[in-house]
């Protein structure tokens, strides 16, 4: 897992209200630029979101950042509802 994050204008991510994105990783590319700023417009946060999504993570470190966000995005798309994935499979279940 390699958690990184984005925040509207740089502002200090500790102090902003923590989005976890994720989804199928076929998707990321389609959808993460157009919802991340569909929340920038709504809200300062901070968003956070796997670099390698299609990687081996470690169980306990992936519930331990899930457990610090205040709300997790998922695309809803036919790879995330139909195809096996991390999100779908491991992190809705742990969150």
């Amino acid at each position: 897992m390699k958690l990184n994050y984005i925040t509207r204008g740089n502002s200090n991510p500790q102090i902003e209200p923590r989005v976890y994105f994720t989804g199928h990783p076929k998707d990321y590319s389609l959808y993460f630029k157009v919802v991340s700023d569909d929340i920038f417009d709504l809200q300062n946060c901070t968003i956070y979101y796997d670099e390698e999504p299609e990687y081996n993570y470690n169980e306990n470190n992936l519930f331990l950042k899930l457990s610090q966000m205040q709300i997790v995005v998922i695309p809803a798309t036919n790879n995330f509802l139909l195809k096996e994935n991390r999100a779908r499979d491991v992190e809705i279940p742990m969150h």
